[in-house]
């Protein structure tokens, strides 16, 4: 059984001509005895543990809100990004409600992704893939891009996860999933692209990355806080 997350962190790390994306998803919990679904930012860490031990089984796939879509203006220092995702997870509606924080470590690569475990942020990584399956890949995760935009598909289809349209992004990342399209090849690997070659995937990934961590991880009522 894996710990339980109140919130979902997605950082897509850009480059010199890429944005860098921050998402951050809420996971919802079931409460039987009021028979609704109720939000982590409304609870005191005590009254999240005491929920999370009488849950039960909840009726269906957890709610999954999208409360904070961002891009980091071009151009930031990966230290300084560091810097700043450590203060948002430390502080706020989220501090000690169980955070996972996952890192597209594609293009960055490890050294990245090592000042973020410096920093004691306990990064989870994600090496985005052609290929077909899932593999684990030193404390983090080899997922095929397939994966991680048909869960968002399914997510967004299913209406379970849902976006506030007053978020800063959320007409971009719209338009971001809309414009996503899949190419397979002959060899039968995935190609991810947009419609326009001017388009970015910056958000979408970032969001991907939480609805398919959700879809994989079964939470237990053991709290995990940073």
């Amino acid at each position: 059984m894996s710990s339980w997350y109140s919130y979902l962190v997605g950082l897509d790390l850009g480059q010199a001509s890429d944005y860098t994306a921050l998402s951050v998803v809420e996971q919802q919990l079931w409460s039987p005895r009021d028979h609704a679904w109720l939000s982590p930012a409304n609870l005191t860490a005590t009254q999240l543990t005491e929920r999370l031990r009488f849950e039960g089984t909840p009726p269906t796939d957890r709610p999954l809100h999208v409360r904070h879509l961002e891009r980091l203006p071009l151009g930031t220092s990966y230290p300084a990004i560091v810097a700043d995702v450590a203060a948002r997870l430390r502080s706020g509606a989220m501090a000690g409600k169980g955070i996972a924080l996952l890192i597209d470590a594609t293009g960055v690569g490890r050294p990245v992704v090592d000042m973020f475990k410096a920093a004691s942020l306990r990064p989870v990584a994600i090496t985005i893939t052609g290929g077909a399956a899932v593999g684990r890949d030193r404390g983090g995760y080899t997922v095929p891009k397939r994966q991680l935009v048909s869960s968002l598909q399914v997510a967004l289809q299913q209406k379970r996860l849902r976006i506030a349209r007053t978020l800063e992004h959320a007409a971009t990342f719209e338009q971001e999933a809309l414009n996503f399209k899949v190419k397979i090849s002959v060899a039968g690997h995935d190609s991810y692209e947009a419609w326009r070659e001017s388009t970015h995937d910056d958000l979408v990934l970032s969001v991907a990355m939480t609805t398919w961590f959700a879809s994989i991880k079964v939470p237990s009522n053991r709290l995990v806080t940073f």
